[in-house]
């Protein structure tokens, strides 16, 4: 299925997978969760990490609130908008080979080949992020 919304006067495609893929895909998840918290460890703080997202925001605010007085301090907002476009499927790939070898063959199936994404009557293949 894929849907889509406007962002600054154009379309963009959001593909949602089957109600199975995502099933399956969470099961996969379960096996490999902890192992996968205690490799990213320090360097991220969304997945399998209660509330890390608002602790970053919390963070980063009372950061700002201290020394924002002085002019010192320059912050840089990233837009992640597109984010999951951009990851090249080969790093992927050989990344859950090498770090969750039990679920690679299902991420393959998923990621190795270009993926037909469907609107109405038409179509637009996937090739490229996840």
């Amino acid at each position: 299925m894929l849907l889509s919304y406007v962002f600054d006067g154009g379309m963009r495609p959001i593909a949602v997978g089957t109600i199975w893929r995502r099933l399956v895909s969470k099961v996969a998840m379960k096996g490999v969760g902890k192992d996968m918290t205690k490799y990213l460890n320090d360097f991220q703080f969304g997945v399998g990490v209660s509330g890390g997202a608002e602790a970053i925001l919390h963070s980063v605010n009372r950061v700002l609130n201290l020394r924002h007085v002085d002019g010192s301090l320059t912050m840089l907002t990233v837009d992640f908008l597109n984010a999951f476009n951009l990851v090249d499927r080969s790093a992927l790939l050989r990344e859950v080979r090498l770090r969750c070898p039990s679920n690679s063959l299902w991420v393959e199936f998923l990621y190795a080949h270009t993926s037909r994404l469907y609107l109405g009557e038409g179509h637009i293949m996937s090739a490229t992020g996840v």
